[in-house]
């Protein structure tokens, strides 16, 4: 839900004098990625999780009208930096042997697209409601990098199978916020601010 708002509010100010802080405001975010990856290499089982994006940028924001209340939004060239957490262990006849470090990558050039759908109050002709629907999400996740303990280098090869699971991950989270938005009663928000309508 918070990537939607986050999202739309900024998107809908964009007539308004604020429009100019969003670069900054899109720089300072920081989203929290639900993952859990795990593999097995060569016996080796590597875990990468508690990924957190940040510093994103963007290029431009599109909007198309589709009759008869239909806006689709896109969002295009979307960058950001994310980092986490990785873990390694390999089991042997003597033991167990581990270590753990940092992951990094980076987002680049990816796209977010949906549409705004608006209801109508029939007496007064004014928007009533926001419908989010038709997400659509291209993740573009590489760079990726280890650092750490010895083996941590030796990963970064591994790792590069990180890169569409989590890519994956960040699409699925992005539409289901965006759809967990639910139908926004636009009038309620517009009483509640005192404007009228």
């Amino acid at each position: 839900m918070m990537w939607a708002l986050l999202f739309l509010v900024p998107t809908v100010a964009l007539g308004a004098d604020v429009a100019g802080d969003l670069d900054e405001w899109l720089h300072a975010l920081d989203l929290e990625i639900q993952t859990d990856f795990s593999e097995t290499f060569s016996g080796i089982r590597v875990r990468v999780d508690d990924m957190m994006c940040d510093r994103f940028d963007l290029d431009m924001i599109d909007a198309e009208y589709i009759p008869p209340r239909t806006l689709r939004l896109e969002l295009e060239g979307l960058d950001g930096k994310c980092e986490g957490d990785y873990r390694w262990d390999f089991e042997t006849v003597i033991g167990t042997f581990g270590g753990d470090g940092k992951v990094s990558g980076k987002i680049r050039n990816s796209e977010v697209r949906f549409d705004a759908v608006f209801g109508i109050d029939e007496s007064s002709g004014a928007p009533s409601t926001l419908k989010l629907d038709n997400c659509a999400v291209a993740i573009n996740f590489n760079d990726l990098d280890a650092k750490g303990d010895a083996l941590g280098v030796a990963l970064n090869p591994i790792l590069d199978a990180f890169a569409s699971f989590f890519s994956s991950d960040i699409e699925a989270m992005v539409c289901d916020g965006i759809r967990a938005v639910g139908v926004v009663d636009l009038q309620g928000i517009v009483e509640d601010a005192g404007l009228g309508m």
